[in-house]
């Protein structure tokens, strides 16, 4: 079995990262994407959320229509700082043994992955891939390779998706959203009604 793995904060999810989820899918052949919103992004602290309850909500409510696509509430239920490790742990032991997880990043998170906790544990209990995004190249192997060393540093050069997806941000739909202006194009529509019906962003 074949389980992708695409986590980040979700505020909000959108078609940026159902597109994402799809490309990866396809290409190594996934029988299901986990979307897992997190409790507390510890390397993003700073970070103003919209409530838990909105975001996984928004998640279930863009994924609802693929039936290989899930919104999953482990990291929230868990509660305060979102180590991917104790995701991935928790995830083999509820899944059968021979179970292979796929952990879906863009590029832009590529120079993060050396602060991540307990990187190099991570990269040994699952693959990662890494989608390009717009001007993020692959960056920031050298300090990875640093932290978890070259072999681990190649194994995670080796998935990388070269093909730019949907230049979509959600900073970019929260800012729109402070101004008024229309995020239609940017999320699915069930997710914008959401948005619209909480007054969520503004």
């Amino acid at each position: 079995m074949k389980i992708g793995i695409l986590g980040g904060t979700f505020n909000p999810v959108h078609l940026g990262h159902l597109i994402m989820a799809q490309t990866v899918a396809k290409k190594f052949k996934l029988e299901q994407i986990l979307f897992i919103p997190c409790a507390v992004p510890y390397h993003k602290k700073n970070i103003r959320l919209a409530d838990a309850r909105h975001r996984l909500k928004m998640v279930r409510l863009a994924v609802a229509r693929t039936p290989h696509f899930a919104g999953s509430d482990i990291d929230l239920k868990r509660g305060g700082p979102s180590y991917s490790i104790d995701t991935i742990q928790k995830l083999k032991k509820a899944y059968p043994p021979r179970t292979r997880f796929y952990f879906i990043i863009g590029s832009d998170s590529l120079w993060e992955l050396p602060l991540w906790y307990r990187i190099k544990d991570l990269t040994r209990t699952c693959q990662f891939v890494t989608i390009a995004r717009s001007k993020y190249p692959l960056t920031g192997l050298k300090k990875l390779a640093a932290r978890i060393g070259p072999a681990g540093a190649q194994k995670i050069k080796k998935n990388f998706l070269n093909h730019p997806v949907v230049n979509i941000s959600s900073t970019g739909i929260r800012a729109r959203r402070k101004k008024k202006q229309p995020i239609s194009q940017l999320v699915p529509h069930r997710v914008e009604k959401y948005i619209i019906k909480h007054r969520l962003y503004q």
